[in-house]
């Protein structure tokens, strides 16, 4: 198994369409894909960063998913 994390540091001026696109990714986009184990997201109190952490059986199924339009949509508005 390997986890993956990463700290979000969200827009203020679409923070919440961010968030949204952020949640599609982990409970939507992430499950259905091979490999993947388990994500939780962990919000700061004000909603400015997110920490997402995601178990997947090996590297391989994170490389694929970075591949995937939700994956590279949310890149491209959070960076």
């Amino acid at each position: 198994m390997i986890t993956f994390t990463r700290t979000f540091v969200l827009p203020v001026d679409n923070r919440e369409t961010a968030i949204e696109k952020i949640q599609h990714l982990y409970t939507e986009v992430m499950p259905v894909r091979s490999g993947f184990i388990a994500s939780k997201l962990k919000f700061s109190d004000d909603r400015s960063r997110v920490v997402a952490i995601a178990n997947w059986e090996s590297e391989a199924g994170f490389i694929a998913l970075q591949e995937t339009e939700a994956f590279q949509d949310l890149a491209r508005q959070i960076g």
